[in-house]
């Protein structure tokens, strides 16, 4: 059983970075803490798991970075699904603000589809499910090397690509 003194030494140092990848997504300091408190929750409810990652702080970032992805998708889905006549516009700043976000989502799942199939895989694995190498090779049979090859070029190409795309 994990106790509650070992959960935070592990896992409280890494709310900041975890804040600024949920703010990068949401673009708004309120829904940044909500989805930390959110993962906080998360990484609680699965403590045993998450205590077993080899890198704590991917681990929390993917998981922080993935309930902000499932946020952004309930948003869209409820705006997609709400009739003219009840949109508010009147806030033109939120307005642009979701459309860039959207705009940045797509462009993020275009770069992902662009690279090859062995690094999309491991870049899912490791950075949005936050799966640890080890877990990987299980999953996949390459080796811990292989693996930190493909994210690496991985990172690298999706680093270039965002850079011409701005």
């Amino acid at each position: 059983m994990v106790s509650a003194e070992s959960f935070k030494k592990q896992f409280l140092p890494h709310s900041e970075v975890m804040y600024r990848a949920a703010y990068r997504l949401l673009g708004n300091a309120q829904d940044a803490e909500d989805m930390v408190q959110e993962a906080f929750i998360r990484l609680w409810e699965k403590r045993e798991t998450a205590m077993q990652a080899d890198n704590a702080e991917a681990y929390c970032v993917a998981l922080t970075k993935n309930l902000c992805i499932d946020r952004l998708r309930l948003k869209r889905l409820n705006y997609e699904n709400t009739p003219p006549e009840n949109l508010d516009l009147s806030d033109e700043s939120n307005l642009l603000h979701s459309i860039e976000r959207r705009d940045r989502l797509e462009v993020a799942q275009k770069a992902l589809d662009m690279l090859p199939k062995r690094q999309q895989e491991v870049v899912k694995l490791y950075d949005f499910e936050g799966r640890s190498v080890k877990e990987i090779q299980v999953e996949t049979g390459l080796t811990n090397v292989n693996i930190r090859v493909l994210l690496s070029r991985a990172h690298q190409k999706l680093k270039n690509l965002f850079n011409n795309e701005e």
